[in-house]
């Protein structure tokens, strides 16, 4: 799979240097749950990433096509995932756009994580020196949506977003334009994921909020504590016993 910088951006030299240093960073990560980099260069001033390519679709496909997705696959995704996202915190390394677009699943059900470099391209707001932020509105932390610094709790309060519009079957905040949703991010209190959608397990949704805290000192200080707080959710839930299984040998990786 072969993935392009458009065309403007790639003009644009902060923006092609930030993303060629954060693909080579990327192609340094090693784990069963991350997408791995294969190639990157330029072509004709074309920026390009090549990737392996995953037939299992994205979590975004299943949330169009089902709305709600179900509880237990999205906890072993969610998982795995977070076992990923260790992996690269520890390595000096944030996502910052984490969402459902971003989680492939491989033919056997695995989900991966994916676009460490392309998530560079992809600005509403304030990135260093130039002011612009960096990801996608809906699923920005408030201090992203700030421009301030930010840390691997950061792709934690992403995950959250995820979760939440994976298993509510919409994001808990939306609104006309991306200073609207960002203020929504800052500002306002989600409404509890089990009471958006009642089938929601209560462990679960406690899970979920607790990674949509405001200040990330009251969130899971790792990725791993979520993918651990996941899989006690599933050790405990009745008929998933292949879905913990998914979970726990994440949580076991080589590389984790």
């Amino acid at each position: 799979m072969i993935k392009v910088l458009h065309a403007h951006l790639g003009k644009d030299p902060e923006i092609a240097e930030r993303f060629q240093r954060e693909a080579e960073a990327a192609a340094q990560l090693c784990h069963p749950h991350i997408c791995p980099i294969l190639d990157y260069g330029e072509i004709d001033g074309i920026v390009y990433t090549v990737m392996p390519y995953f037939d299992g679709g994205s979590l975004a496909e299943k949330v169009q096509k089902q709305g709600s997705v179900d509880a237990l696959l999205v906890a072993a995704a969610a998982a795995q995932v977070a076992c990923g996202l260790d992996y690269a915190h520890r390595r000096g390394i944030v996502h910052r756009d984490v969402k459902p677009d971003n989680v492939l699943f491989d033919e056997d059900g695995n989900a991966i994580i994916t676009d460490f470099g392309i998530a560079t391209a992809r600005f509403h707001g304030r990135l260093t020196a130039s002011g612009r932020a960096m990801g996608t509105p809906h699923y920005m932390s408030p201090e992203q949506a700030m421009g301030k610094l930010i840390d691997g709790r950061s792709d934690v309060y992403a995950m959250g977003i995820m979760l939440y519009e994976s298993l509510a079957g919409y994001p808990p905040f939306d609104g006309a334009d991306s200073f609207s949703v960002g203020y929504k991010q800052v500002h306002e209190k989600p409404v509890a994921l089990n009471e958006a959608n009642k089938r929601v397990p209560a462990a679960l949704s406690a899970v979920v909020m607790h990674c949509l805290e405001k200040n990330p000192a009251d969130r899971y200080a790792r990725a791993f504590e979520l993918a651990d707080a996941l899989v006690a959710f599933l050790a405990s839930a009745p008929n998933a016993r292949e879905h913990h299984r998914l979970a726990r040998v994440a949580r076991l990786a080589k590389g984790a």
